[in-house]
């Protein structure tokens, strides 16, 4: 899609500023107790932040790691995009976890 007109590039700006609000209206809801989801929102926040930045200032994510093990190529990525995967994952984990109803 990076080689349309640009109207991408700012429909995608405009969705992960609205995650931005939302990640950041949940966590000041959620108590100081919860500090796993605290954490996990805080780092998919950042992640989000990270891949804002690149689209304004280069109109598209800059992906810099690119690994391949022997003739088998991973999809490039970069460390927003970590932190994304990184802090869905503490979500998902956190629902598995056995939760204190008595508190």
């Amino acid at each position: 899609m990076s080689d349309q007109s640009g109207w991408q590039r700012w429909l995608f700006t405009g969705i992960a500023f609205a995650v931005t609000g939302m990640l950041t209206y949940w966590m000041s809801k959620l108590p100081a107790t919860e500090k796993w989801n605290n954490i996990a929102y805080a780092i998919i926040l950042g992640g989000a932040v990270g891949n804002v930045f690149d689209r304004v200032v280069h109109g598209f994510v800059v992906d810099y790691l690119d690994f391949y093990w022997g003739t088998y190529h991973w999809p490039a990525f970069n460390l927003a995009d970590m932190g994304i995967c990184i802090g869905a994952a503490m979500i998902i984990l956190d629902g598995f976890r056995k939760k204190d109803e008595s508190k």
